[in-house]
């Protein structure tokens, strides 16, 4: 049986280093960004306690043993994020462009969050999808 130390020990598999862990960030945006939607305060804390928690937890994977990097790993990196900040641009030209609309149902606080979410979950994916067609 595995304990916690033992799985501290082995290193991390690029794709849950990378992948997954924007994929967990972007849902504790995401998250952050329904909780504005409702006007309990005990919610808004309770959702804000866990995108925290989920955001600490995201950057203390950086820490841990990874696999090493190789050279697909830069090229996928790099790919994943040209093509994410692409997508993000777009969507917020998008938004700038209906903004009016937009405005009269989100708050620029939940818009935000929501791109910022939606652009770890993309980036996450893109990669894990990348490192996935390598194999």
């Amino acid at each position: 049986m595995n304990t916690v130390t033992e799985l501290l020990k082995k290193p991390l598999s690029l794709r849950a280093a990378v992948g997954y862990k924007n994929i967990v960030w972007g849902v504790s945006l995401i998250l952050m960004a329904v909780s504005y939607s409702f006007n309990n305060e005990v919610f808004q804390t309770i959702i804000a306690a866990i995108a925290l928690v989920m955001s600490i937890l995201v950057f203390g994977t950086s820490r841990l043993k990874s696999e090493a990097k190789d050279e697909m790993y830069a090229k996928h990196i790099g790919y994943a994020s040209e093509l994410t900040l692409g997508i993000l641009m777009i969507l917020i030209l998008m938004f700038g462009f209906f903004d009016n609309t937009i405005m009269k149902v989100f708050t620029m606080k939940q818009v935000l969050y929501s791109v910022a979410g939606f652009g770890g979950i993309l980036y996450g994916t893109i990669f894990i999808a990348l490192e996935k067609a390598e194999e």
